[in-house]
């Protein structure tokens, strides 16, 4: 609580500088932004992500990390969501391809509540997800970035 409480004032990662210099400057500017736009086509997007789907993300390529830094890095990622509950939250456009939504990351268990976080994520009116279907034409997957 104490977090979202001044998350306006002084964020998590000015207070512990352990996390990759490139984290610590999209945090800043995503504290800053009036608008976050994001589109993956393999994994929810960063921000809107919960934490077991962050830690499977995160630990499932990096085996060396220990459990203390992989912490670590979850709880960066967790704070980045936190200027999503401020009275001047940036607007959020996440898009995934359909293949997101159906990849299990973990296990089935996780995967449900990664998709009911993304479902309570859209309930905010500053929040929307886009799903890009399979049937999508590949001539306008082929045309560049949205």
């Amino acid at each position: 609580l104490t977090l979202v409480r001044t998350s306006e004032q002084r964020n998590w990662h000015e207070i512990h500088g352990k996390l990759p210099t490139n984290w610590k400057d999209l945090i800043k500017f995503e504290s800053q932004a009036s608008a976050i736009y994001a589109y993956e086509p393999l994994i929810v997007a960063r921000t809107g992500a919960n934490s077991e789907y962050a830690r499977a993300v995160i630990h499932g390529p990096n085996e060396t990390l220990s459990e203390d830094e992989v912490d670590a890095l979850v709880a960066a990622r967790m704070s980045r969501q936190v200027v999503l509950g401020r009275s001047s939250a940036p607007q959020l456009q996440l898009m995934v391809d359909e293949t997101v939504l159906r990849r299990t990351m973990g296990d089935s268990i996780m995967m449900y509540g990664q998709l009911q976080h993304l479902l309570a994520m859209t309930a905010r009116r500053t929040v929307t997800l886009q799903v890009v279907p399979f049937d999508v034409e590949s001539a306008i997957a082929t045309q560049g970035s949205v």
